[in-house]
């Protein structure tokens, strides 16, 4: 059963953020070969909490955690199968989406409508069940759209489970 597109991504965002707060996820500066990162809206960011990655319903969702100051913020990507190498993926032409939300100020952007985003895979190994690649995008606020992060510069790399 395919799970809609734009509760799909509410669902990674949730979850992760629920990881942190139930404190089942332990700090980690090495992911192994998993990372998650961007400069969003000028500022580094990057993933210093493991990154998830699963697939189902023919859907990836990639998704990581930034814990700093006190406050955590998420970010997560999604995007449809069949993968694609080295071809920029539009969310103005297919469900993609980059979106982030602050923990703190429970604060949630999205880069699909009315906002933009471009995924490029780089790499994909369905057997070893790993996947790569780079994003950028415009988030807006999903509550007012009033404001709004500008991502640039993602790179992603992790390791995914299939449900």
């Amino acid at each position: 059963m395919k799970i809609p597109f734009n509760r799909a991504l509410s669902l990674l965002l949730a979850g992760i953020a629920i990881l942190l707060g139930a404190g089942n996820c332990k700090k980690s500066s090495n992911n192994g070969n998993a990372a998650l990162s961007a400069s969003v809206s000028g500022k580094d960011w990057t993933a210093n909490y493991p990154v998830r990655g699963t697939y189902l319903g023919g859907q990836f969702e990639i998704g990581g955690l930034r814990v700093k100051g006190g406050d955590s913020t998420v970010l997560g990507l999604i995007f449809t199968a069949p993968v694609v190498l080295n071809k920029p993926v539009s969310s103005d032409t297919s469900q993609i989406d980059v979106a982030s939300v602050d923990n703190e100020t429970k604060t949630e952007y999205d880069g699909s409508t009315p906002g933009h985003s471009i995924i490029t895979i780089i790499s994909y190994d369905s057997a070893s069940r790993k996947i790569a690649g780079t994003f950028t995008g415009v988030l807006y606020n999903d509550t007012n759209g009033a404001d709004s992060l500008i991502v640039t510069g993602g790179a992603f790399s992790a390791s995914y489970t299939v449900q």
